[in-house]
Parts: structure tokens; sequence; C-alpha cells
């Protein structure tokens, strides 16, 4: 094969070996045109890539090799490659790392797409479902979808703020949001709006209104789960608890007759703040409909390890439904997932070991507005923790 004043971008053997290899990101293209007699034409281009890839990046693999032989004809710099060897070496690469002809610049919207084609192909040999939070009460969906999709993801988690907007909205406007979300590839893995964070003495109707709400928000948005926080404790707890506990087994109720689920997540400050108090809750309410949302960084933050104490030696595993890839210090302090105390690598690799089948949910730790770098970070360091445990 010769490459006379080109590079390796036009280089076509590349469709070769990503057919060879069943490149992840290949998938059917559609292309319209005009013909001759003025009729719209549909063509479906199948395993189609791209369009743009990084074909470039691997010439310093084939100089390596020794075969490739670079030299000028006339001002043209050439390039002469046996095909065989070409086609093998390309495969060999790709086997290795199914990115290895796509451009690392997060800017190029073709790459990032394709990485996270890669992605999802990856999550589908994962019992667990990767969610992501999605809390900005004004989101701009398409630029929320593009995100999420290079990380591979497609289900959010509705956070508080964005939650408590739907809240006020008519039921016809609620199913139109829940429509627009699946227009750009996003479903709902899981509703959130604030609710619980109450203390016990306070007046809970208006609270309890919200909850009915939310319950008839669940199907309108394609979900079953529904997330709250356990009142805020007082300082006399043990006088508190158990209205607070028959209070949660009325909610429990509730949510049973819908066939949905209850994820109770762990916070300072509530009923359900270290590992004992929150298991005492949940085996006190008795109910399969309520289930754990583990906080690692939120159990960091009251002095508990949250795989060594809370996941290992506690009894809190039964209970567990959803994992929030949230880290922080002991002191409070966010950290990116597995740069803190709260054990996120050991807290995946034992799940991935149990074939979790739950929610492994990415929250940066800014609420509301959605910031598609932080998400990134955050995400990124997901994937580098799942590729090292």
């Amino acid at each position: 094969m010769l490459l006379l004043g080109v590079d390796q971008d036009r280089n076509t053997l590349l469709h070769s070996a990503e057919e060879a290899v069943d490149a992840p990101y290949l998938s059917d293209h559609y292309a319209t045109y005009i013909d001759d007699a003025g009729r719209e034409v549909t063509l479906r281009l199948q395993r189609y890539p791209g369009p743009h890839r990084d074909f470039i990046g691997l010439e310093p693999r084939f100089r390596k090799a020794g075969w490739m032989r670079v030299g000028k004809v006339g001002g043209a710099v050439a390039r002469l490659m046996p095909a065989r060897e070409l086609f093998a070496e390309t495969v060999a690469a790709l086997r290795e790392d199914p990115a290895a002809v796509l451009c690392d610049n997060p800017a190029c919207a073709d790459c990032q797409m394709q990485r996270g084609k890669i992605k999802a192909a990856r999550l589908r040999t994962e019992d667990f479902t990767l969610a992501a939070v999605l809390d900005d009460p004004e989101p701009d969906l398409p630029a929320v979808a593009a995100a999420l999709q290079a990380q591979g993801i497609r289900h959010v988690e509705i956070g508080d703020h964005l939650g408590e907007r739907l809240l006020r909205l008519r039921p016809a406007e609620i199913q139109a949001f829940g429509e627009r979300l699946q227009e750009v590839g996003i479903q709902v893995g899981v509703f959130g709006a604030g609710l619980g964070r109450v203390a016990p003495a306070e007046d809970l109707e208006y609270d309890r209104h919200r909850l009915e709400k939310s319950l008839a928000i669940l199907p309108r948005l394609g979900t079953r789960c529904l997330r709250m926080s356990v009142l805020r404790a007082p300082a006399d707890r043990a006088t508190a608890a158990p209205a607070v506990v028959a209070l949660l087994q009325a909610t429990a109720r509730a949510v049973a007759e819908q066939e949905a689920i209850l994820l109770i997540e762990n916070e300072p400050g509530t009923f359900c703040d270290t590992a004992q108090h929150t298991t005492e809750i949940l085996d006190a309410v008795g109910s399969p409909a309520v289930r754990l949302a583990l906080n690692p960084a939120h159990f960091a933050a009251v002095g508990e390890k949250p795989f060594l104490q809370v996941y290992y030696k506690g009894r809190l595993k039964r209970h567990l439904q959803q994992l929030y890839l949230c880290d922080g210090l002991w002191d409070g302090t966010p950290a990116l997932p597995g740069r803190g105390n709260g054990e996120v690598k050991e807290l995946l690799s034992i799940l991935r070991c149990r074939s979790f089948s739950g929610f492994l949910t990415v929250r940066p730790p800014t609420p509301g507005r959605f910031d598609a770098e932080r998400f990134r970070e955050e995400a990124e360091r997901f994937w580098h923790l799942l590729e090292n445990c």
C-alpha cells in the first residue's frame, strides 16, 4: 500500500480492521439526497464509523514495527507498507485498545461520541447500571445528553432542584418533559425532589403532599424508584425514632401500592447518619419496598469507613439498591471518586464480585447547574477505578 502526499487518515484499510474486530462504535448511518427525478432518497450505511478518527496516531507503531518505508517522490512524502502487516498491526492495536484510532481531544464531538459507544459496550458486560444525577432546573438536554453519551451513560437520577421544579408543573408538562428526555436518548432511573428533609416536630402534611405528587410523577418519567432522606434527627433521637419508623412504614405502604421502590440515602444530621442508625431504621421499617442508596462520602463525613465498617462488617448490604460514586475526606470536603476516605474503589470491587444489579450513580458535589467539565472528571475517575479493580 502506497500513500503518496497524504497521511494515514486517508488510508481506507482502517475500515477493514475495524470490521475485523467488530469495533463497538460501528453503527448505522443515514444519508438523504434528492435524485434526478426530484425524489428524496435515504441511504442506510451499515456498520459505519466516524466520521472522524485518528489513524495518524498509529504511525509511530508502524514505524517501530520496521516494515514501513518512508521516502519522497518529488515533493510528496511517500509511505510504502505491506498490506498484510499493516492490517495485522492495526487489528492488534484495536484489540488492545478499542479507542486506538480515536483522538483524545475533548472538543472533538465525533471521537467523544465513539468513545462513548465503546464505554456503553463495556457497561453491557456488567450487571450494574451506570447513571448520573441531573439536577439542573433548566437543563440544556441536547448538551446533557452529549456529555452522558460520551461516558456511555443513558440513565439519570432527577436531582432535588430539578425534581422540585417538576413538582410544580402540570401533569401534561411533566409528560412532555419525559418525552423530551426520551428524544435525546435519556432514561430516568430514579426521581428525587428533596423529600424528607424536615424535622419530626414540623408539620409533615406539606411533605406528605409532595410525596403523593412524586409518586404520580414516576410513571410519567418511566421509573419506579423514588429517593428521599430520612427526617432530620433531634437531640432526643430515641424518643422521636418510633414516630419516624411509623411514618416510613406508612410511606412504604404507599410506595408498594404503586409497585415502586423507595430509596433512602444516608445523610449526616438525619436518622440515617451512621451505619448503626441506618440499619436500625431500615430493619424497623421492614419493607422490601424500602432500599438503601449508599453515599460513601456521607458515611466518611460522620467518621465511618464505608467499605470496612459499613459494608463488610455491617448489615446494610442486604438493603443496598444504589451506590453513589461520591467520595470525600473525613472533614466532609468533597473529593473525586477514589481520592477521599469513602473507599469507593473497594465498594465498587466487592459489588462487582457480588453481581450487584442496582445503580452506580455519578453525582458531582455541586448541586444545581449541570457542569459538563466537572461531570466528565467525576465520570472519568469512575472509569479509571473500574479498569483497575
